[in-house]
């Protein structure tokens, strides 16, 4: 059988990470649809994941069918879905408190349960939800609001609440103003310090680190980057309620509301995954300990529960192995990982000057490009400079706010990026798919986001 594999996105993808995906990919995504349906293919291969693109289209068209007998069914999906990321910030708390010598099985699979449904909504929620709403949506104004659609969804396309990242920024931003930097640090690390872990790797922020950001925004102006956040913050959620207001058709005023929410859950999802990767480590340490494993996040799920069970140890060497790179295959039945190849597109798009996306806030600057691959480069990042890469989570925050743009490889208008750009007001261009491979660092590029244009000077 030969899969349509769809285009992919850039991911640094631990094991455990891969293999609870995989888990979660048959087991969770009916959970929260009225029909059946599970996803069974699934493949790393380098740093980019994919998935099926006939499955996709498949539970696509379920979707649509759905929709034209009750299109607000689809509110109950999204409600239902918030209710399983509070209850994942829930179980962070218990697993932060619990005991966790002497694990056993039990306690390793309870750890997950949690966890599991909300990202078992990965590839619905991304792929097919938010494509669905958006496009039913853009239909439906175009109908009422003509050639003035694309500007209302553009100012529809705010958050109906702050998820927590945003919270943190604020907060960071009200640090800066304050004189006690010490304490303001070490109050952000306990607070917001998990932030920087993603996908179970990296470790929580400590207060230095805060404390050396807090005194860099203290000498660029915090106290009016704070009142232009907070007036932003303020202007464009009642600019999207003044919109919804306007909407005569309940279907459209619904679609609307429901959008706000979409994009509320997309940011707050990887928020509390955030929070259960920090949670969760804890019960790693004690299963390395256990185990005699140096890392279990380079072990899989299944490979772990085995070596629970048989109360016998990981090779140190696979461990090693894959830390260098690994490729990963799920086909529904078996979960397949070997040692990755190596791959290198690059070469083919160096003589490209011009990129084109879509704009997730307008604005034209002119500026050195700071090019950020992985977590680890953000540190690089400096004031002033345009922000170029794959896509941006919340450990992305500060990187974003030193920026003058932002220009993403990936990314719709629900995307994480087009939300913090149009939060602080930054020139943004996303989806265009190769800008982390065109651009290097210090190419200076004028970055025309009123057209979705980003050239290279």
């Amino acid at each position: 059988m030969t899969i349509n594999w769809n285009q992919g996105l850039i991911r640094e993808h631990t094991p455990l990470w891969s293999s609870l995906i995989a888990l979660s990919m048959d087991n969770y995504a009916s959970v929260f649809f009225p029909f059946n349906f599970s996803f069974k293919h699934f493949k790393k291969k380098g740093q980019r994941v994919y998935f099926s693109q006939d499955e996709i289209d498949e539970f696509s068209s379920l979707l649509k069918d759905e929709f034209s007998k009750d299109f607000y069914f689809i509110g109950g999906v999204v409600d239902n879905y918030i209710d399983a990321i509070e209850k994942l910030k829930k179980s962070c708390k218990n697993l932060q408190q619990k005991n966790f010598s002497n694990i056993t099985t039990e306690d390793y699979r309870k750890s997950f349960d949690s966890f599991l449904p909300v990202i078992g909504m990965t590839v619905p929620l991304a792929y097919c939800l938010d494509f669905f709403i958006i496009k039913k949506l853009k239909c439906l104004l175009q109908e009422e609001f003509g050639k003035k659609a694309e500007d209302v969804l553009n100012t529809l396309s705010y958050s109906c609440k702050n998820p927590l990242s945003s919270k943190a920024h604020h907060d960071i931003l009200r640090a800066a103003t304050e004189s006690n930097m010490n304490e303001q640090a070490k109050m952000l690390s306990k607070k917001y310090g998990w932030l920087n872990i993603r996908h179970f790797d990296g470790e929580p922020h400590s207060s230095e680190y805060y404390e050396r950001l807090l005194q860099e925004l203290s000498k660029n102006n915090a106290k009016e980057k704070l009142r232009e956040y907070e007036f932003n913050q303020k202007k464009l959620h009642e600019s999207a309620e003044k919109v919804i207001s306007s909407i005569k058709n309940p279907i459209t005023k619904y679609i609307a509301e429901l959008i706000r929410k979409l994009i509320y859950v997309r940011t707050e999802k990887k928020d509390s995954l955030n929070l259960f990767g920090y949670s969760i480590k804890i019960m790693l340490q004690e299963v390395g300990k256990q185990l005699s494993i140096s890392d279990p996040r380079y072990v899989t799920y299944w490979e772990t529960l085995k070596c629970l069970e048989n109360k016998s140890t990981f090779p140190e060497k696979v461990v090693i192995e894959r830390k260098r790179g690994y490729d990963c295959l799920y086909n529904g039945k078996e979960f397949i990982i070997r040692k990755s190849e190596k791959y290198n597109d690059v070469k083919e798009y160096e003589h490209l000057t011009v990129l084109n996306g879509q704009t997730a806030y307008a604005g034209k600057v002119k500026g050195l490009c700071c090019v950020i691959k992985t977590k680890a480069e953000l540190e690089k990042m400096q004031f002033g400079c345009v922000l170029i890469t794959s896509y941006t989570s919340p450990q992305y925050v500060p990187a974003v706010s030193k920026s003058i743009a932002l220009v993403t490889d990936e990314g719709g208008i629900t995307s994480h990026a087009a939300i913090i750009s149009r939060e602080m007001k930054k020139p943004c261009v996303i989806g265009t798919k190769i800008a982390t491979k065109v651009l290097k660092d210090g190419d200076l590029v004028e970055v025309d986001a009123n057209k979705g244009v980003v050239r290279k000077l």
